[in-house]
This record gives C-alpha cells, structure tokens and sequence, in this order.
C-alpha cells in the first residue's frame, strides 16, 4: 500500500507549478526584499568589505562609510530575515572613529559573541594597521588596547591590512601589506587577546616578507590546524603579477618546506593575476581564488594547492580554473568550501555594459557544478549597475550570504544578499522519510527544516504513528520511534498513544471467552498532508495547488492548473481490512483568462525584461553617464587678467546621444595657455585637458602633481607618489600597442587614482592640506578617476 500511495503522490506532484520549486543558486524571497538587503549608512561612499555568521543565525557585516567628509570602520548586524538588529549600536549600526579617516577591511567573531574588526588608518601621512574590537550590543570593549582600538604601523609609508584569523587561544593574526618607501611586502603582525602586540611573533610581533621584489601584497589568510599561517595574495615583477602563497611556522618564520623557501608563485594569464581569497581544505589541501587577466579578458581564477604548495593537478587543467561569467571583466573577491567539497566563489561579473554580484560553484574536482544557478553561474543585478561582492559565508543549512555594495546613481550601500544552497529532491517521498530530501514539506516535527534540510540525527520528531515513542531523526530525513504493541481482549481495548504505555478502556467481560485481536495499520504521510472532505477551485488569476492522500474513509484532491485551463480531480480512497479500492473522477474547464496576468500563491517570479534604444552606462561611484537628447557642458577656464566662461552648448538629436557627466565641482585646468591679440582686447583662455584618451588622463595626473592652488601647501610623500605610480601606468597605456594589456594598465592605474582620493580627502579633512588646495586636486583626481574607469571599460 505504501508503494501505491508513494506514485499516488508522485503522479500528484507532477502538476505543481514550476514556480514552487527552487533551485539552488536562486535568491531566497525569506531574506531582505526577494532575497536582497540594501543599508546605507551615510550619504556617501558606504561598502561592506567583510561578514560573519554568528550561531544565533545574525549576520554581522563589516566594511566603511563616508561621514563628514572622513571615512570610518562601519558595522551592521542584521536578524536572520535581514533585518536591522535593534540591539545592536544605534538601529543596527555602528560606526568607529580612527585617527583622520579610516576603513575596516576583515571582521572575525570571537567564542564570548566579541566582534573584532581589522582595515587602516591614516594619520596625515600614512596608514597603518588598525584593529577595534566590539561588545555583543556593539559598544567598544575597552578592555582590549586603548579604548577598544589598537593602531600598528610597521614600515614607512603605507600599511593596510586585508585579513585576520582568531587563533585558538585568543590570539589575533593581521595580514596585508607593508610599504617602506622602496618595495612593497606582505606583512603579518600577531596580537595578544588584550590587543598588546604578541613579541614572540616575528620582530617585535611583525613579520614581512619579499617575493617577487617589487610589489608583493596579501589579501586572505589561513590558520591551519599544526598552528601554521598560509597567506594568499599577488607578487609583482616588473612586468607581471602572479598569484603568491606564502606559508609561515607558528614563530612567524618561512616554512620551508611549503614551495621554495616557504614561498609559491602561479603565473596564469600573460599579463596580471592576483589572488584574493583562500579556504584550507579538511585534507590539507589549499584553494586560492582571485582573478587572471589572460591577454583577451578577465576570469574568475582557482588554483589548488597541495599540502606542500605544489598545484593539484587533479583540480580542474593542472591545478587551475579560469571562469569567464560576463565576459569582460569577472574577478573573484570571497570563497566558501562546502561540507560535501564544493566550492562557491563570489564578487563581481562584468559584461561591458554593467557590473553586478557574480558567483560560481565547483564540484570538489573543479568542473562547474551545473545544479547551481544557470550552468554553475549566477548574476545579481542590484540597483544601477555597478556593484561587486566582498565577503561570502556558508550558512550552516547550506544557504549562502554575500556582502558588498551596489550604487544607485549618487552613492554605493552596505549590500546582503541570500542565495539557496543547497536544494533537491525527486518528487518522491517514501516511509519512513518525512521529506523529499529538499521537497519544502518541513515542519517543527518533522526532519525536515522549512527550506528543506535534513535535521540533526537525535532531533526530536513526531513519525505520526501512535505506535511509536521517543521518536527521533536519524540525520537523514528519516523519523524514527520504538515501537510499542497494544492488544485489546474481552475485558478491555488498549490503544496506542505515542508514549510508552498503551490507553487502556475497561470492557464488561461475558462468561464466553472471546479472545479478539485488532491490528491497526497506519499510514504517515508527509507533514503537509492534508485531508479534506471535498476541495475545488477555480480561478483565473491564482494557481493553487492542494494534494491530499489519506487512507481514511474519503478524501479528495483539488489541483488548480495555470489560469488558462482548471482541472479539478478527486480521488476517493475506501479502505478495509482486506482491500484497498481507489476511484479517481476527473473534470475539465477550459477558462479563457481576460487578461495575461497570472499570480500564483505558493511562489511568485517576476521577470521584466524593459528594451529601449538608449543607452545608460553608470560608471563607478562619484561617475554618472545617463542618457538624453540634450548634452549640456560647461567649462570654467581663467588667466590672470580675464576669466572667460564658455557658454552652455546644447546638442539636439533625434538619435541616442550618451552625454557623460562629470561629477561636481566642475574641473578646472590650466594645461595649454592660448594667447589671442586683436585691436581690441587681449584675451588668455587656459584650455582644458583633452576629454578622451591615455592623453586626457595623463594631462589631468601631471596637473595633478603641481596645482595651482597647491602652491603654499605640502603635498605628502604618499600622495605624490599614488600620483607619480598612476601617471607611470598612463604612460605605459599609452605606448602599447597591445589593447588588453593596455586596459589592464588603465585599471591598475584607477586603482592608484582610487587611493590618492582616498589620501587627499584624508589630508584635507585633518588640514594638512587646505580648504582650497584639497578642493582643486580632489576635483582634478575625482576627474582623472572618472576617466581612467571610462577607459579600461572602453578598451
């Protein structure tokens, strides 16, 4: 009978409507707005570089927001449905004050519920190392270095951190980088539970390692279980940056016996792979993923590594996968290893047009699991379109979180979304299951979660049978009991009742001695069984779908189909001690809907496809380019005897004409003096930098090293030098004949243009550089970003 009711059930769920079932990769619509949490902090710049997952199922994400003019370490704690955490900070958030300006890069939780946030500082002149550490409710903990912050510099210059692990006896590990002025390296710096800087680690507590010479920075770090540190970054020659590992001793000295030296190098693409995040494997094997630029686009890269650094040629093509996802430009910033070996990377999936939330699953072999999302890949628009995910965590019932940012036009936002990981199922439930194994029939008393994962082996459940007690799930969907027996006689009947013990009812007993026996035979259906006596439905805007299979005396089943035609089918079951009849009667209406708009009430998917023949482009934050009919320009340009304005110029066209604009104040240049003498009147006009091209960019850098407004300030060494170091790659750009390389340069270069805003809006903020000065060389670097990310888009 069991068998029966079993097709019984997978015929029925046959008519479900595709829409009630998910898939993994699918955003989960229990999270946020259709899976997707948007928290702007400030009215600026807000990102969030880095996420946790605390055991009561919050989720922690840590990152920086622009307030007044600075940057500072921002926190914000949301509920297990996305929500703002009340309890934590103020409304949610949190947001810490650090020297000038500050941003928080790495986050880790602590076993009391303490949260720990690592990034930099900057101190007029330079960054530094900077860890804060957070109370439950989101309050500094004083006890930890001065006031709950801690600031560590360690070489000349520049020092920023990108990772940080807990170790086991409370001990906190910082890795990033070290700039002395000369090269760049990898550093590490340990610190005691209390913040105090732990000597017995490296020099001092500080550890810094060389590796291709030039530029060498790390981004992701290890703890492994021998107490070992592996970090995961790029090494930079003069030509070329290419995936570095480096493996540390407790001591903080090079393990020698990992790669050469302690160190490994991957060279992957020809021209700049960088590794940006790593996940140590239960066999000690290590995965690192980044991106690769291999000369014709950007991928999303993995590498594996054996315990001794050497690649696991049994991952993927010698160790190594390349993922193209939008085509253009597709980089990997996060990675999550699954308990069944997959592996999830995420960031951001650039097609030329827009850049949104990217993220890819492997098998533990490194081929593209193809259950997940659209052939292994999924895509996340969010808002406009330029956002990228920074951090990534396994929830532990298979669901995956991402963080980052998204933009809307004007300013980017702590951005959450959720994504179901692991979904499945084959339509057929079978005793003693109480789940499709990812079918969501899950209940409080079933094995089965509401999203469909297995419960604990030991969780206590209900099998439905009044015959059993101490029911229990076996860990694999499974509801198991001991079986107890209640025989009834002439002088009383006993019955079960889901305990240890039968129910026993006296009977009058006869002098004919009458021994009578019932068995009785139950059958337990799934949680969301339901019985009903007669069910029909018909409608035209909702698909319902009811299935009931009892066997009782009668039941029916009603299943509505899509709105253009209404099947109502009943099954009626008689059941006996000897047979099982099973009659099944079924009608068909033909209903033309009045119009094409079905809404359906277990899931509900909308797509909106919108074509138009403009074009909108949204360039990365502080750069807009929308489209219109009329493009308006205006252009402030001064001598010392005349300032002249040009006058608006309106273009009108009936085609599509892009028009890009500039974020404010409007830039100002003084490249090119044209002198023009007549009769009447000698006029100076200083032209503007040219508006495309290697050209324009490399104009706006060398006005940007000597601006006018400048001439009674001093300009830092790191500033200038962020300056010089992008001016340089503008250079390069420019004598290339090879294009990729070529945009590679450009995007290298905005990246260094990024960083001397970042350093300029610091100084002018602290007063190193005045009101006027930090104005008109952050106008000219504001410009000078904008069009170095419009030209690495556009090669």
């Amino acid at each position: 009978m069991m068998r029966t009711l079993s097709v019984l059930m997978w015929a029925a769920l046959q008519v479900l409507p595709l829409a009630a079932w998910a898939n993994p990769g699918d955003l989960d619509p229990s999270f946020g707005t259709g899976g997707q949490v948007i928290t702007p902090i400030s009215s600026g710049y807000d990102a969030a570089n880095a996420l946790v997952v605390q055991p009561d199922g919050k989720l922690v994400a840590a990152g920086h927001a622009y307030n007044a003019g600075n940057t500072v370490f921002a926190l914000v704690r949301y509920n297990p449905d996305g929500t703002l955490d009340g309890t934590f900070g103020s409304g949610g958030k949190v947001t810490t004050v650090i020297g000038t300006a500050s941003r928080g890069t790495a986050l880790v939780l602590q076993p009391d519920g303490k949260l720990v946030a690592a990034g930099y500082t900057y101190n007029g002149n330079s960054t530094a190392f900077a860890l804060v550490r957070y109370n439950t409710n989101g309050g500094l903990d004083t006890s930890f270095g001065s006031g709950g912050k801690v600031t560590t510099a360690i070489g000349s210059l520049d020092d920023e951190p990108f990772a940080l692990i807990l170790q086991s006896n409370g001990k906190l590990v910082a890795a990033g980088y070290s700039d002395n002025g000369s090269t760049i390296t990898f550093a590490l710096v340990r610190y005691n539970a209390n913040g105090s800087l732990d000597t017995t680690f490296g020099t001092g507590g500080k550890v810094t390692t060389s590796i291709g010479g030039v530029d060498d920075e790390a981004f992701a770090l290890v703890l492994q279980p021998d107490g070992k540190l592996v970090a995961a970054g790029y090494a930079a020659s003069a030509t070329t940056y290419a995936f570095a590992l480096v493996r540390y001793n407790s001591s903080g000295s090079l393990d020698t016996s990992f790669g050469t030296g302690g160190k490994v190098t991957t060279a992957i693409g020809t021209l700049d792979d960088e590794a940006i995040a790593l996940v140590l494997q239960p066999d000690g094997k290590l995965v690192a993923a980044g991106y690769s630029d291999n000369g014709a686009s950007i991928t999303v890269e993995l590498v594996r590594y054996s315990a001794s650094g050497s690649l696991d040629t049994g991952f993927g093509t010698g160790g190594k996968v390349s993922t193209p996802i939008g085509g253009v430009d597709d980089e990997a910033f996060a990675l999550a290893l699954q308990p069944d070996g997959k592996l999830v990377a995420a960031g951001y999936a650039n097609d030329g047009s827009s850049q949104d939330f990217g993220l890819v699953r492997y098998t533990a072999q490194g081929a593209l699991d193809g259950s997940f999302g659209t052939a292994g890949h999924v895509t996340t628009p969010i808002m406009s379109s330029y956002s990228s995910v920074n951090g990534l965590v396994l929830q532990p019932n298979g669901n995956l979180v991402a963080a980052g940012y998204s933009f809307n036009g004007t300013n980017t936002s702590f951005t959450l979304t959720r994504y179901l990981g692991q979904v499945c199922g084959d339509g057929i439930v079978q005793a003693p299951e109480q789940c499709d194994a990812g079918a969501a029939n899950g209940t409080l008393a079933s094995c089965c979660t509401t999203t469909c994962q297995l419960q604990a082996s030991g969780t206590s459940c209900n099998d439905g049978n009044a015959c059993t007690y101490n029911d229990q799930c076996t860990g694999g969907g499974a509801c198991i009991g001991t079986g107890i027996t209640c025989t009834s006689d002439q002088c009383a009947t006993r019955s079960c009742n889901g305990t240890s013990s039968c129910t026993v009812t006296p009977l009058p007993c006869s002098t004919t001695t009458t021994s009578t026996t019932t068995t009785s035979t139950t059958t337990t259906q799934p949680p969301t069984t339901t019985s009903s006596t007669t069910s029909t439905s018909s409608t035209s805007t909702t698909s319902t779908t009811s299935t009931t299979l009892v066997a009782t005396s009668t039941t029916s089943t009603t299943t509505t189909q899509p709105p253009s035609t209404t099947t109502t089918t009943t099954i009626t079951t008689s059941s006996t001690s000897t047979s099982l009849v099973a009659t099944t009667t079924s009608s068909t209406t033909t209903t033309q809907p009045s119009n094409s708009t079905t809404t359906t009430s277990s899931t509900s998917t909308s797509v909106v496809a919108t074509s138009t023949t403009s074009t909108t482009t949204t360039q990365p934050p502080s750069t807009t380019t929308t489209t219109s009919s009329t493009s308006t320009s205006v252009v402030t340009t001064s001598t010392t005897s005349t300032t002249t304005t040009q006058p608006p110029s309106t273009t009108s066209t009936s085609t599509t004409v892009t028009t890009t604009t500039q974020p404010a104040p409007t830039t100002t240049t003084s490249t090119t003096t044209t002198t023009t003498t007549d009769a009447a009147s000698t006029t100076s006009t200083t032209m503007p930098c040219p508006d495309r091209g290697f050209a324009g960019v490399d104009c706006l850098l060398r006005s940007a090293l000597q601006p006018t407004d400048c001439t009674a300030d001093t300009v830092s060494h790191a500033l200038q030098r962020r300056i010089t170091q992008a001016a340089s790659l503008i250079e390069h750009g420019s004598g290339t004949s090879n294009v990729k390389k070529a945009r590679t340069l450009a995007r290298k270069a905005s990246k260094a243009v990024r960083q001397a805003v970042t350093l300029a809006t610091m100084a002018t903020a602290k007063g190193s550089l005045s009101r006027s000065c930090g104005d008109a060389l952050g106008s000219i670097l504001q410009d000078a970003r904008s069009r170095t990310d419009q030209l690495a888009a556009g090669l």
